[in-house]
């Protein structure tokens, strides 16, 4: 079966999670989130539950810890405070590693929600002023692009996708590829989710528990300065993701009110 890749809400924070494999950790038990300012999500916590594959994204403590599913709960990717792991159920094996981008983090005490980009809506720049309800939640729709959108967002308070379709240009229909049927935030998450790990056979990639390499990075000036440049990453990114809707908001005002007003629609103009 194909790894499981982090999609957590929702953000370029996740794909950075999913893709980095220290060598930093090893204690096979989790432990608790400490106590952090750290804030990487818009909402403290949520609960979302997509249609396809089965797929499942819990986050909690503003993203510090997180789980996700696919596939009925048979491959699940969850991070608890840095540690994460990698659970295959039709293998009946464990991966565990230091997530680094995450302790860096971590460690840095930021609040990022101003600077969030949900991953998987990241080409979602042009808000169209509609909106529609998905898993009983209001979600305003955005495209990619005007005249000719080939992707279309609902965006829960312009933020989480609760939906994702992709226009299919040969039957001149709009095809679901993603889509939410629970959606729920800053809602109670029971805490045992992150910290029940089945007695399967782990492989320990790293050195390092979760408090020695969180007082390590504190520590040592230069891995501190490194955590506050991911940091600095992440709000830059923010921001330009920001100048991309303001700059299309400005160049495709006119040619959304014609697209709104069915006189194109997908390049085509209408009489």
């Amino acid at each position: 079966m194909k790894r499981i890749k982090t999609t957590i809400a929702l953000s370029v924070l996740t794909l950075m999670l999913s893709s980095c494999q220290s060598t930093l950790s090893k204690a096979n038990t989790p432990t608790a989130s400490n106590s952090s300012n750290t804030k990487l999500y818009p909402y403290k916590s949520a609960i979302i539950k997509y249609k396809q594959k089965d797929q499942v994204l819990i986050w909690d403590d503003w993203g510090v810890r997180s789980y996700e599913s696919r596939y009925n709960d048979k491959d699940i990717l969850m991070i608890n405070n840095g540690a994460e792991y990698r659970i295959d159920h039709n293998q009946k094996k464990i991966t565990k590693m230091r997530n680094l981008i995450m302790d860096w983090l971590i460690v840095t005490d930021k609040d990022l929600r101003p600077y969030y980009v949900a991953s998987d809506a990241i080409d979602a720049l042009i808000k169209t002023g509609q909106s529609e309800k998905v898993a009983g939640k209001s979600c305003n729709i955005w495209l990619n692009s005007v005249p000719s959108p080939d992707s279309r967002y609902c965006l829960y308070n312009d933020l989480i996708l609760l939906k994702k379709e992709t226009y299919d240009s040969q039957n001149k229909k709009w095809r679901i590829e993603k889509e939410a049927y629970v959606a729920k935030f800053n809602t109670t998450v029971d805490s045992k989710l992150f910290t029940k790990i089945p007695n399967y056979p782990t492989r320990n990639i790293s050195k390092y528990s979760t408090d020695e390499i969180h007082k390590l990075l504190k520590e040592d000036p230069r891995e501190y300065k490194k955590s506050l440049e991911v940091a600095n990453q992440f709000k830059t990114r923010g921001e330009k993701h920001r100048k991309r809707i303001r700059d299309h908001k400005i160049q495709d005002k006119r040619m959304l009110e014609l697209y709104l007003n069915r006189h194109i629609r997908n390049g085509i103009y209408y009489p």
